[in-house]
């Protein structure tokens, strides 16, 4: 089997995929502690693999992408010590299926490079590639094929964190559905504009 591992700023992912066939057999989210060891994340991977009666000697390879650059070497050692391989850690300049055409194509995410590959593998080209996470991303991808540029705006989560912290008259809000678009209370309010608001963002965009 092959253990792939996404390390982003909120969470990290880690997925299980059969070495022959395409999809995902099973799949994590733990959060990310940018204070962890080597050991503490030993110990919460050996769990999850326990929970799931899943023996680690069946995992024969391994990928990794991170944002988060204190977690790389961590998490290189981990997937090395699990498979005995080196694991592919996905970067700029891996051998990837287009060209990044920005100025400087390490500034660019993994995790982004990773919603091309999966997009294109998908859909024609070219393309408008959103990731919802910590901050919001759109990604052009070119018919050449090539990532052209990036625009990056705060994720909901983050919004929602910061106007909690800044409007000392709104709850601490949690994401959900409000089934409305005009608030009737402080949640529905919170909720209804940050839903419509990103939800607008990326229709302006990809007209």
């Amino acid at each position: 089997m092959i253990l792939t591992i996404d390390i982003g700023n909120t969470s990290i992912g880690a997925a299980l995929h059969k070495d022959t066939e395409p999809g995902v057999l099973l799949f994590w989210t733990i959060p990310t502690d940018k204070a962890g060891t080597l050991s503490s994340y030993r110990e919460q991977i050996a769990g999850l693999f326990k929970e799931e009666g899943i023996d680690p000697s069946s995992i024969t390879h391994a990928a990794l992408s991170s944002v988060v650059s204190g977690l790389t070497p961590i998490f290189s050692a981990l997937l090395e010590e699990i498979t005995g391989r080196t694991p592919f850690v996905i970067s700029a300049s891996s051998s990837l299926p287009f060209v990044i055409d920005t100025e400087d194509p390490s500034e660019v995410g993994t995790d982004l490079l990773c919603d091309v590959i999966g997009a294109m593998n998908k859909y024609p080209l070219p393309l408008a590639v959103f990731s919802l996470g910590t901050a919001t991303a759109c990604i052009v991808v070119s018919k050449k094929p090539a990532v052209e540029g990036v625009l990056i705006t705060p994720g909901v989560n983050t919004s929602l964190r910061s106007l909690s912290r800044n409007a000392d008259a709104l709850p601490d809000i949690d994401i959900d559905h409000p089934g409305v678009l005009i608030g009737r209370n402080g949640h529905e309010v919170s909720i209804a504009v940050h839903i419509a608001g990103h939800g607008g963002e990326g229709s302006v965009l990809v007209i």
